[in-house]
């Protein structure tokens, strides 16, 4: 036994000593093993051949920890670009925005050449930024309609002429190729136009960007042109209420009133949340109206307003049924209800607040047809000049009670939001004084109007 571990020992020694000689060779994380291991050797002797391969084990073990630990330094150096590079991107995204908001108050402004630098320099940053896109390009087509006039750019429509011919408008008979080649052709050359293709050429999914397209050529008479972006449009979204709002009002100013009727049914008919807006519910009402369909159009606003989720949109369908009320049926109460239900819903809307001021107006005059119809014919009656008057001092006093009030409110909640977002009623009060001569009076409401709404333009024309 004692033989055969000397045995084994000189094997181990001999193996030991040529691993050694090739010391000059080796790494020195393996020098440093093999140095470690011959002076466990030395100091547990001859007899400890087991405990040796343990150590050389746990040698193995401590130099891979160590590696490990290196290559996890040398692997957080490399964690630190990728953060970097993050924390780039969201200082680029907040740039970004804040030049965005820039460019917004130029637009408003009317520095409309500084806003259309500032947001090709977005797109520089980001060339896939829908909503730079869409701003730009409509920027840009609001420009060339307020200063060409008559003098349009055209594309190509000779597929105008065999839609009035056959009534057809189905998508691959109509649809005109858009290409960067039809783009440059058009004379003159429209940057609007371009602008409008390269935002859909990097944002193609951006449905926006179709439809402001799909207007900007309505307005400048391309018909078959807007047909095409409108019917792109609606390949992203085929029930989308805004796309198809605005190609069914391009049908129904043509004459197709089935294809537009067909159109805004079409996001209703889906019943999906959101797809219900007062443009559709209006338009489709006015159709009805115009058709004679009275009832149907009443009972056809009650039934979908209340399938509208914006307090404001629901405003615009009360203010549509108490029109259809007061017009059509002459029930003045009903079409009240409905207005004091309009500002139930979305208080302080100015809109409704004005509306019921002109229709206490109306009555007075429903009321003195009344008497005229009644009453015998003593005396004189009295002059269209006293029953305007008569008319007018109504509305003013339904108006001059809701902006007092809401003078009166802004000076008691110096912070926070009102619920009237515009001076819509102080310009409606103004005019009034302006009729009856009283410029100072109306001078005095439009300051005053200007102080509680200073980013209202509409309140000083």
């Amino acid at each position: 036994m004692i033989n055969s571990c000397r045995i084994v020992l000189a094997i181990l020694l001999i193996s030991g000593s040529r691993f050694s000689s090739c010391l000059a060779f080796a790494p020195a994380s393996l020098s440093r093993f093999t140095t470690a291991e011959s002076t466990c050797k030395k100091s547990m002797g001859y007899s400890g051949i087991q405990n040796v391969h343990t150590i050389r084990h746990d040698l193995q073990l401590k130099m891979s920890d160590e590696d490990g630990s290196r290559n996890k330094i040398k692997g957080s150096t490399s964690e630190k670009p990728a953060a970097s590079k993050k924390k780039k991107k969201v200082g680029s995204r907040h740039k970004i925005r804040t030049m965005f908001k820039q460019a917004k108050e130029m637009e408003r402004s009317r520095q409309w050449r500084q806003a259309c630098t500032l947001l090709e320099e977005i797109l520089d940053i980001d060339p896939h930024d829908s909503y730079s896109h869409l701003a730009l390009a409509r920027l840009r087509s609001r420009r060339e309609r307020s200063t060409s006039g008559e003098n349009r750019s055209s594309i190509d429509d000779e597929k105008e002429a065999v839609i009035k011919k056959t009534g057809n408008i189905d998508l691959k008979e109509t649809r005109v190729t858009i290409t960067p080649s039809a783009i440059a052709q058009t004379t003159p050359f429209s940057k609007a136009r371009q602008a409008f293709y390269n935002g859909t050429d990097k944002c193609p999914k951006s449905i926006h960007i179709w439809q402001a397209w799909a207007l900007h050529e309505e307005s400048l008479g391309n018909i078959s042109f807007a047909r095409t972006l409108f019917q792109w449009a609606l390949e992203i979204d085929y029930t989308n209420p805004y796309v198809c709002h605005g190609y069914g009002l391009l049908e129904h100013q043509r004459g197709n009133f089935d294809a537009a009727i067909e159109l805004w049914q079409r996001p209703l008919k889906s019943r999906q949340k959101g797809k219900t807006t007062a443009a559709l519910v209006c338009s489709l009402g006015k159709l009805m109206v115009a058709k004679g369909e009275l009832r149907e159009a009443r009972d056809f606003y009650m039934e979908t307003v209340l399938r509208i989720d914006s307090q404001r949109e629901a405003t615009e369908v009360y203010l549509a049924a108490a029109w259809l009320e007061e017009k059509h049926f002459k029930n003045f109460s009903r079409a009240e209800e409905l207005l004091n239900l309009a500002l139930r819903v979305s208080p302080g809307n100015s809109r409704a607040t004005v509306a019921l001021a002109k229709l206490a107006g109306r009555k007075v005059d429903s009321q003195r047809m009344v008497i005229d119809k009644n009453s015998p014919k003593v005396g004189k009656n009295p002059s269209k000049r006293d029953v305007e008057r008569r008319r007018n001092d109504a509305v003013k006093k339904q108006l001059q009670e809701a902006c007092m009030a809401l003078v009166m409110s802004k000076k008691q909640e110096k912070s926070g939001e009102s619920d009237v977002k515009d001076g819509r009623l102080f310009n409606a009060w103004q005019k009034l004084e302006v009729k009856n001569k009283n410029f100072e009076g109306a001078k005095s409401i439009l300051r005053e109007g200007m102080e509680l709404f200073p980013n209202d333009h509409s309140v000083s024309s």
